[in-house]
């Protein structure tokens, strides 16, 4: 039996899936005979990622398959890059590899373990982060990259969207580091035409200054990362702030980084935690510690140094952020109430005007509150992805007569929403969508009767 649907990413962004207009692969399609694709999780800039079932041992698992646009050699060797990096890692917080091959279609694939929980950068962005987490969180990423270091990977792309907080049921949260899509490998059998000096990869608001130049980089380049991870959990924002990636990285090579208690005044007293961003985010490689093992130690440090040093540094305390749990109606007392009086109001014979109409204002202010209610949940509800798929596929999504796209596709939905999908030969079908239902919703088209020879029958 496959386990409760999740709340997953693995390195996926939702604005990506809107673009979308063909899937790689459509769903219920099976990868090399034992990966069945179940669900759409979401597309980035490399590949698109399915919850999928591993038939042979009933086991859900994320499978990411390079995108249709990014079949280029180019991207496939980049693609096959990120596969060989996760195979050299074992390390807890790093997203595990468990398969690796090549579709029927002639697409390759990753199978990884599939994460219940939240990206970093949801994290953020949800509220403010204490000091002990943004620690801790921190050095989970450390010691995870420097496993990657101690065998010659360099992620180069390291951000919190790339980063997981994780949860397993009944367990504790934790950083699992993902998309080693842009590694860069210290030994020379690695290295391919992928890794040339002048070519600027990675993403502009956590690049290294070398990074942003185009130079060579090596581990430092992960520790100015983690130095700009840390600045963000911390003050809520990254160090430099800019309207454009060029100017961003202009940024990088020539401006200090602001002081972090310039953002936030809390911090002020702590010249230790300054001391060591200082050091992560160094313009200058050789002023940075050489490894991100090294940052785990200066941390251990800074944790003992700011009274944490009794904390658990392998438990974050991040519960209400990781939930997949589908928001439950509340019901008020008033609302008891209502249905209180709507269960009596339906007792009342049709042969007792009186009561029936002693009755009518409270009905009337019954079906108000039932109004009120059901808006209120409409203008709370919960953003959901809901997938639509057709037989046959590539069937026209219309919203109030505009075309959306081709199915199968993703939808961003908050509440009940009707649809119409066209295919030639087959009669138009209205469809309503509803996200609290099934994530993959498949809508078979029914074909157009065949029209009738009327020479023939005369």
């Amino acid at each position: 039996m496959a386990a409760e649907c999740k709340l997953d990413t693995h390195g996926t962004t939702l604005p990506s899936l809107r673009a979308s207009r063909e899937l790689p692969m459509p769903l219920g399609s099976v990868l090399a005979g034992q990966y069945r694709l179940d669900e759409l999780l979401g597309a980035g800039g490399m590949g698109t990622v399915y919850r999928a079932c591993q038939l042979s041992v009933d086991r859900e698992v994320a499978v990411k398959l390079i995108s249709g646009e990014r079949d280029s050699p180019e991207h496939v060797e980049r693609f096959r890059r990120e596969a060989a990096a996760l195979a050299k890692l074992r390390h807890p917080n790093t997203v595990h590899l468990l398969d690796f091959g090549v579709a029927e279609s002639g697409k390759p694939f990753i199978v990884m373990e599939l994460l219940s929980g939240i990206d970093l950068e949801r994290h953020i962005t949800s509220g403010s982060v204490s000091l002990r987490n943004a620690l801790l969180i921190t050095r989970q990423i450390a010691r995870a990259v420097s496993e990657a270091h101690a065998v010659g990977v360099i992620h180069r792309d390291l951000k919190p969207s790339n980063i997981y907080i994780s949860h397993v049921e009944g367990g504790d949260s934790f950083v699992k580091v993902m998309d080693f899509g842009v590694a860069g490998f210290r030994d020379r059998a690695e290295h391919s035409t992928l890794t040339v000096r002048g070519a600027v990869v990675g993403t502009a608001a956590y690049m290294s200054p070398e990074q942003a130049q185009g130079m060579e980089v090596d581990a430092r380049a992960d520790v100015y990362s983690l130095g700009v991870i840390l600045f963000e959990l911390l003050a809520g924002r990254t160090p430099f702030q800019a309207p454009s990636a060029l100017s961003m990285l202009v940024a990088h090579i020539n401006e200090p980084p602001p002081r972090l208690s310039d953002c936030k005044q809390e911090y002020a007293e702590l010249s230790e935690l300054q001391a060591l961003l200082d050091k992560l985010l160094a313009k200058a490689p050789a002023d940075r510690p050489e490894t991100a093992s090294e940052v785990v130690v200066l941390l251990d440090q800074l944790i003992e140094q700011v009274g944490l040093s009794h904390t658990d540094p392998e438990r974050l305390t991040v519960p209400k952020l990781i939930t997949s749990e589908r928001p439950r109606l509340r019901f008020s007392p008033w609302m008891l109430v209502a249905l209180v009086v709507m269960l009596a109001g339906l007792q009342v014979p049709a042969t007792q005007p009186a009561a029936a109409a002693s009755f009518a204002p409270l009905w009337a202010a019954m079906q108000e509150l039932m109004r009120d209610t059901r808006d209120a949940l409409a203008t709370s509800g919960e953003v959901r992805v809901v997938t639509i798929a057709s037989v046959p596929s590539a069937a026209k999504v219309y919203l109030a007569g505009g075309e959306l796209g081709v199915t199968p596709y993703p939808l961003q939905l908050k509440r009940d929403t009707a649809l119409r999908l066209e295919a030639p030969g087959y009669e138009p079908t209205d469809v309503t969508v509803d996200p609290r239902g099934e994530p993959n919703l498949v809508v078979r088209l029914k074909p157009l009767p065949p029209l009738r020879d009327h020479a023939a029958e005369e």
